[in-house]
């Protein structure tokens, strides 16, 4: 009658005939007695297990029980098996394992103990290929190696993705030696960490010259004597070129300047276009001194202002002169006052007007002229472009 959960004590075992036939017998029953008593405790002893790197061969498991019963193994998280006391690592991770004991004859069952380690992910190496090209050439596609794996993983098993390589060099460096550095990019390996091995780019001479081109929009100029025009002056790289170019302008005709803006450009080794324009003066002398247009008046704006100022001036000081009599003669500070505001209304009123304040300047004599434009840079790479000026 005892179940599972019953509390120690006797409890009778009974018999019956059941399925048990006998012809020639009588069959008498004699019950049993079924003892529960109370069971021994029992502890188990599991120590920490320390951390190991993915690749590990598998390690046995050395838990024990008070009561010298065997333990029950079982992985409660992370990437590992157990077989009986042997432990296999499956992946990078936290794994724990969990020590049991069920009890067995006056033994109960033992509380089961726990155990959590980190499996850390072995390294994997990426080693960047070295490789060679011609200066003022494109770099290659660089290559690279994958060692480091573990467990029979391989690049198809363990990773996805593709990494980085790099390099400082650019199509235009000068000859010499240049790290090729990997990164991850985009690799992936879940078991893995990774190291870097980086390669060398060693650039040599004989590739093609590196140069540029230089071009003027537009090229045919005309211009009237006194005045400027305006062109473009365009620079192509080829090759790669880089470098800081300067530009300036040939031997030039009597009266004629140029003005680059900006005077440098610096290719940066792409096919980038570089541009400045180029202003072409034909006059030495200056367009505006002090405050004249080139008509030699006072720009529209400024005459408004002076007569906005002077003609005040001048009308009151032509109405203070003819009521000079009413001062008395001795307020002579007065009226040399006056008589300084009516000059200069007069002399504001002139200004407003008057065409005799003319600049000076010498002009290019009218003709047609060939300037050449040249650039050149730092490492004496130069090129020319002619720019013709008609003046008018």
């Amino acid at each position: 009658t005892a179940t599972q959960s019953s509390s120690p004590g006797a409890y009778p075992i009974n018999i019956t005939a059941g399925s048990l036939t006998a012809s020639n017998y009588t069959l008498n029953f004699a019950a049993g007695t079924l003892t529960i008593i109370t069971g021994q405790t029992q502890t188990i002893s599991f120590a920490p297990i320390a951390n190991v790197t993915y690749g590990v061969q598998p390690f046995a498991l050395n838990a024990k029980t008070s009561s010298g019963l065997g333990i029950t193994y079982l992985v409660t998280a992370g990437p590992a098996t157990v077989a009986g006391n042997v432990l296999t690592i499956t992946g990078a991770g936290n794994v724990t394992v969990t020590a049991t004991q069920p009890g067995a004859g006056q033994y109960g069952p033992a509380a089961s103990v726990s155990q959590s380690f980190t499996v850390v992910p072995a390294v994997l190496t990426i080693t960047a290929g070295n490789a060679t090209r011609m200066n003022n050439e494109p770099n290659p596609t660089f290559a690279y190696t994958l060692t480091g794996f573990v467990n029979g993983d391989t690049v198809g098993s363990a990773t996805s993705g593709t990494p980085q390589l790099t390099t400082t060099a650019t199509p235009g460096s000068p000859v010499g030696t240049y790290p090729i550095i990997p990164t991850a990019g985009a690799l992936n390996a879940a078991n893995y960490s990774f190291a870097f091995v980086n390669g060398t780019l060693t650039v040599t001479s004989g590739g093609p010259a590196s140069a540029f081109t230089l071009t003027a929009t537009p090229q045919q100029l005309t211009v009237v004597s006194g005045d400027f025009v305006q062109t473009t002056i365009t620079l192509n790289p080829q090759n790669y070129y880089q470098g800081l170019v300067t530009l300036s302008c040939g031997t030039l005709p009597a009266n004629v300047q140029c003005i680059f803006t900006p005077a440098t450009v610096s290719p940066d080794g792409t096919a980038t276009t570089q541009m400045t324009t180029l202003t072409i003066s034909t006059t030495t002398g200056s367009a505006m001194v002090a405050g004249l247009d080139h008509t030699g008046h006072l720009p529209g704006g400024l005459r408004i202002e002076a007569a906005m100022f002077y003609l005040p001036g001048g009308v009151m000081g032509l109405f203070l002169m003819f009521r000079r009599k009413q001062f008395a003669k001795k307020d002579w500070m007065l009226q040399l006052m006056l008589l300084a505001v009516l000059l200069t209304g007069l002399a504001g009123l002139a200004a407003c007007g008057s065409s005799s304040g003319k600049a000076s300047s010498t002009n290019a004599a009218p003709g047609t002229y060939s300037i050449t434009v040249t650039a050149k840079g730092q490492d004496g790479t130069t090129n020319t472009v002619p720019v013709s000026i008609q003046v008018l």
